[in-house]
């Protein structure tokens, strides 16, 4: 099994980038791409919201049917972090292009005044290196 020590090399290699939008994930012009296609795509986004935690799982759950739909879209998960009012979102997708071309859609342009940001997202987007399963495993 070989252990990479060198944290600035692997975070290096993986060649990710974490992006500050203005209003939605959409706003986020300066994504860097890693330079060979390794299929899957990760992208994590976490904001702060005006939202009550129940709002904020309502309004999720509400575009369930339009996520699902969704070319590209493999899988989401949402989590709630530590802070107050902090949310996040990790969503798998199919390759960069779906990602990039849901960054055109008006679903994503929207996203911000949906879900009522406080302040500009912060968004990571990482290329899949390997993955355990080939399929996504649901209870």
């Amino acid at each position: 099994m070989t252990r990479h020590n060198n944290p600035t090399r692997l975070a290096g290699t993986m060649a990710t980038a974490l992006v500050a939008g203005t209003a939605a994930m959409a706003d986020a012009d300066n994504i860097a791409v890693f330079p060979a296609d390794t299929g899957l795509v990760v992208q994590f986004g976490q904001f702060e919201t005006t939202l009550s935690f129940d709002e904020m799982v309502a309004r999720t759950k509400d575009q369930f049917p339009e996520l699902r739909e969704m070319p590209g879209l493999v899988q989401t998960y949402y989590v709630k972090l530590e802070e107050p009012n902090r949310f996040g979102a990790v969503h798998i997708w199919k390759d960069m292009d779906t990602l990039m071309a849901f960054r055109e859609t008006e679903f994503a342009k929207t996203m911000g005044q949906y879900f009522a940001l406080s302040g500009p997202p912060e968004i990571l987007v990482m290329p899949s290196v390997f993955q355990l399963r080939d399929t996504i495993v649901q209870d």
